[in-house]
């Protein structure tokens, strides 16, 4: 069980950060020397076949590409910050497509040549002139970094999104403590005059953009870097191997990957009734501790240990300092978005400085407490709650079917499984029932409604086709969904819902 948990952990982690990797490169080289006349990419990168410049509009093009296959009507784009209409330009002529283009000026003449079917001039500041539900696919590339309020301009683009909608996004990254010091520069160079209005005010990283989908009601798909160099004009970027290396390396680091892209997907149930983004950030929360308290121990053992040689002792510090420090720079960023964030740094700094002072007596320190019982206890204990909060982590989220049916209980319900081949290697609760027929649905859960229970069921989108006729028969509606290995599933029950299925 613990094996199948970590590899659809892993499954789940390539899925979303190396995605754009099995995407063909032909189509860049093919869409640079199309618009090699419209001037989208600067004069050194022109002439290259894979010029890095252009990853961030073949990346929009393919994800658009991928989202058009699973579409059969007509789909509205809204390109957010479409400026000349580059991107369009770029991604090139799409089937059933009808762009909508927005943004602070507008050139009407030159966005309707690009094929742009309406345009709307607006502030991303200000609620988005676009009726609720109205479009399908929005395209906000390098702009967040520009806005004041970019929590606010992602609320409003959850809000023109429709149930299922996709939102894809991109800007500059940096890990956090050095964006949370960055954007309190801009900010402050913004406030003294010493910019001018619509310049860089925000410095963004990758826990930052997760946060603001998460907060919007959206669920991240992928997130993925671009480039660790990017050498415009270098004989490199006529070579695929070096497209494909630069994306591996933001795959494998985003936060240091130069520029991050993110696909985010508003549910089909939005707003507060969706459970699962709760569980979410208390799943991250748990992982965060469970790290942090994994790398402290490996940094008290590999200190307090004369036993062990000084390579290895050395090298289970480093990984002690390697797990404990994504932990500890997300505490600093925090530390510096609050008031007395600056105060909290000065005494921090105090300290790491006695510690500094003190350092060639720590190790003979460390050897003398060694020797005392409490203090190998207490090493004991944290390599214990480490070792015990990290398999716990894996083994929570081995079962998706489990955790949906943990979220929805409230000790009056049943949960049956419509048998699908994407489920079959999974370790099901055996409380919850498999069916294995469509058939069986609308009998069982008239059976447990005469016992007074409320029955919930998962299917597979493919299934809900077949059973359509069925389940508007019975009464069921859609509560809640979920990826499992790359399959949609919608969960159905008779009790608080309010929407039928299409």
């Amino acid at each position: 069980m613990l094996l199948d948990n970590v590899l659809n952990t892993l499954r789940r982690f390539v899925g979303r950060r190396f995605e754009a990797l099995r995407w063909p490169l032909s189509s860049l080289s093919d869409r640079v020397a199309a618009t090699r006349s419209d001037g989208i990419i600067n004069r050194r990168a022109a002439g290259k076949r894979f010029p890095i410049r252009a990853v961030r509009y073949w990346w929009v093009r393919c994800a658009l590409l991928q989202e058009m296959r699973n579409r059969n009507a007509e789909t509205v784009i809204a390109d957010a910050g479409c400026s000349r209409g580059n991107i369009k330009r770029f991604v090139g002529e799409i089937p059933s497509t009808r762009w909508v283009g927005l943004d602070w000026h507008i050139d009407d003449a030159v966005l309707s040549e690009c094929g742009y079917s309406r345009t709307y001039q607006c502030d991303f500041d200000e609620p988005l002139p676009l009726p609720e539900r109205s479009v399908d696919v929005i395209v906000f590339l390098h702009v967040i970094e520009h806005l004041p309020r970019p929590e606010f301009t992602v609320s409003e683009f959850s809000r023109v999104l429709r149930p299922g909608g996709l939102l894809l996004a991109g800007s500059p990254v940096a890990p956090a403590l050095i964006a949370r010091v960055r954007e309190r520069q801009l900010r402050a160079r913004m406030k003294k005059g010493k910019s001018k209005p619509g310049g860089h005010i925000n410095s963004m990283d990758c826990e930052r953009w997760k946060s603001l989908f998460g907060h919007s009601g959206m669920d991240v798909e992928m997130l993925t870097g671009t480039f660790f160099a990017r050498w415009s004009g270098s004989p490199l970027e006529n070579r695929a191997w070096w497209v494909r290396l630069n994306q591996l390396w933001g795959g494998v680091f985003p936060p240091l990957g130069g520029e991050v892209y993110l696909a985010g997907r508003k549910p089909l149930l939005p707003g507060p009734d969706r459970i699962p983004c709760a569980a979410g950030t208390s799943n991250t929360l748990r992982r965060r501790i469970a790290r942090g308290a994994l790398g402290m121990a490996c940094i008290t053992l590999g200190l307090a240990l004369p036993p062990l040689p000084s390579p290895l002792r050395l090298l289970v510090v480093i990984l002690g300092i390697a797990l404990s420090a994504r932990p500890s720079m997300a505490l600093l960023g925090r530390l510096l978005e609050e008031k007395r964030g600056a105060t909290h740094l000065r005494k921090l700094g105090k300290t790491v400085a006695r510690i500094v002072r003190a350092c060639p007596s720590i190790a003979a320190g460390c050897v003398r407490a060694w020797k005392l019982a409490w203090v190998r206890m207490c090493t004991v204990l944290l390599l214990g709650l480490g070792l015990w909060g990290s398999w716990l982590s894996l083994t929570t989220e081995a079962c998706p079917v489990q955790k949906l049916a943990e979220e929805h209980q409230d000790g009056n319900d049943k949960f049956y499984v419509l048998t699908h081949p994407s489920i079959g290697g999974l370790n099901i609760n055996p409380k919850i029932e498999k069916l294995q027929s469509y058939k069986a649905i609308v009998p069982e859960q008239k059976e447990d409604e005469s016992k007074g229970i409320d029955a919930h069921f998962l299917l597979h989108v493919d299934s809900m086709k077949v059973m359509k006729a069925s389940i508007s028969q019975s009464g069921l509606y859609i509560v809640d969904q979920t990826s499992i290995n790359d399959h949609v599933f919608y969960l159905f029950s008779s009790e608080n819902g309010d929407e039928r299925p299409n």
